[in-house]
C-alpha cells in the first residue's frame, strides 16, 4: 500500500512566503484569519496572495471562532479552496453557506503541549 503525504504551510503574509512554499511542493497553504495571531492577514493582503498560489496547490482559510460575518466576507473576497475551523463553529450552517472543503481543528491538551485532531467535511 502506498501513501502520499500531503503538506500544509500556514501562516503566509508575503509573496517570498508564497513562492517558497511553492518551491517546496506544498500541497497547501494557509491563511491565518485571527487577529491575535502574529500571522494574521487582512482581507485584501489574503487577496492579493490567494491569487499568487501556483496552481494546484490548495489554498486554506484558518479561523478561529470566527462568526458568520467574517466566514461571509473572506470567501466572497479571498479565492480560498478549505475553510479550517478552529474552536467552536456550527458546521452544519457552514456547509449550507460554502462549496468548499471544511476542516474542523479540535485542540487536545496534553500535559505538555496541545495535540490537534481534524475531522474533514466534505460536500
Amino acid at each position: 500500500m502506498t501513501s502520499q503525504t500531503r503538506v500544509k504551510i500556514c501562516g503566509l503574509r508575503t509573496s517570498e512566503d508564497v513562492a517558497a512554499a511553492a518551491d517546496a511542493g506544498v500541497a497547501y497553504v494557509g491563511l491565518v484569519f485571527f487577529p491575535k495571531s502574529p500571522r494574521n492577514v487582512d482581507l485584501q493582503a489574503a487577496s492579493h496572495l490567494a491569487q499568487q498560489v501556483p496552481v494546484g496547490i490548495a489554498k486554506t482559510a484558518l479561523v478561529v471562532n470566527a462568526d458568520n460575518d467574517l466566514l461571509d466576507r473572506i470567501t466572497a473576497e479571498v479565492a480560498i479552496d478549505v475553510l479550517q475551523l478552529v474552536e467552536e463553529v456550527e458546521v452544519v450552517q457552514m456547509e449550507q453557506m460554502v462549496k468548499m472543503h471544511i476542516w474542523m481543528v479540535h485542540l487536545m491538551w496534553t500535559l505538555n503541549r496541545a495535540m490537534v485532531a481534524m475531522v474533514q467535511y466534505q460536500q
